[in-house]
């Protein structure tokens, strides 16, 4: 028995040599900073992600509600109306002049997105194509059920909503390819 205390007495006297606490070195904590500089947190990474959404949706929310005011004020032939691609003071018309004026701006976007289709990727642009069908579908039932139930609110929300949704797409495409169609200009 006393040699298995033996050693197990040994071994507590040299545990009891060993220092109680060993402070690091500090030549470690420039590395131990850098490493955490250059690995952020994951939280940090999705916050400023979760930031830049919530500002990206404000500014579409802030973008559709831009374009349904402009289509708003065209139909409504309101205090100012687009014409020629300017802003002109505009007087309450009679409703044969403001749909001609609204044609006409439609007519012109519609111009510009064939003009602009044309520079897509053909996948794009078959894609593209196959959504403005959807849409002109759409129109076309509405335009149908309108006949019909002349004054349904519900049907004239929804074709202006139609309406709104062409526009945003003619308007789409000529941004998106604003820099590929002045390349082509120069």
């Amino acid at each position: 028995m006393n040699q298995q205390t033996d050693p197990a007495r040994r071994l507590d006297a040299l545990l009891e040599k060993l220092p109680q606490a060993i402070e690091p070195e500090r030549d470690m904590w420039p590395r131990i900073s850098a490493a955490i500089a250059e690995h952020p947190h994951p939280s940090t990474v999705r916050s400023t992600t979760r930031r830049r959404s919530r500002v990206l949706g404000s500014l579409a929310v802030v973008l559709a509600a831009s374009i349904a005011g402009v289509v708003v004020l065209v139909l409504s032939g309101g205090p100012v109306a687009l014409r020629s691609g300017s802003w002109m003071p505009a007087t309450r018309p009679d409703i044969t002049t403001r749909a001609g004026r609204f044609s006409g701006v439609r007519h012109e976007l519609e111009l510009r997105y064939k003009e602009r289709l044309e520079l897509l990727d053909p996948a794009v642009r078959a894609r593209v194509e196959a959504d403005l069908e959807t849409i002109r579908a759409a129109q076309a039932d509405l335009e149908k059920a309108l006949n019909d139930d002349p004054s349904n609110p519900v049907l004239r929300h929804l074709q202006t909503n139609s309406t709104l949704q062409e526009l945003e797409l003619y308007s789409n495409i000529t941004r998106a390819t604003e820099l590929v169609a002045s390349r082509n200009r120069t």
